[in-house]
């Protein structure tokens, strides 16, 4: 697992392309959200500070991404993919 602290996988769901899977990690304190590709390999995409990723959905072009993050202090985040 990539990600220290992490104690396993939260939730999954499948990348817009089907070629990778969003996922969340479970931790006491922290967490991050993956992008994980078929062969296992994961890659850690955001890791926030006293935040905790619940899920992410893809759209269906595959350009944004639903989160659903646990915060007292946001009800809405933009996050811009960098990996085009």
């Amino acid at each position: 697992m990539p990600v220290e602290g992490a104690n396993g996988i939260s939730t999954i769901d499948w990348a817009a392309d089907s070629k990778s899977l969003w996922a969340t990690t479970g931790g006491d304190e922290e967490n991050a959200l993956l992008n994980v590709d078929l062969q296992g390999r994961a890659r850690v995409v955001w890791q926030p500070k006293k935040l905790w990723v619940h899920w992410a959905i893809p759209s269906r072009d595959g350009k944004s991404l639903a989160l659903h993050v646990a915060s007292n202090s946001a009800n809405a985040w933009m996050v811009e993919r960098t990996d085009h």
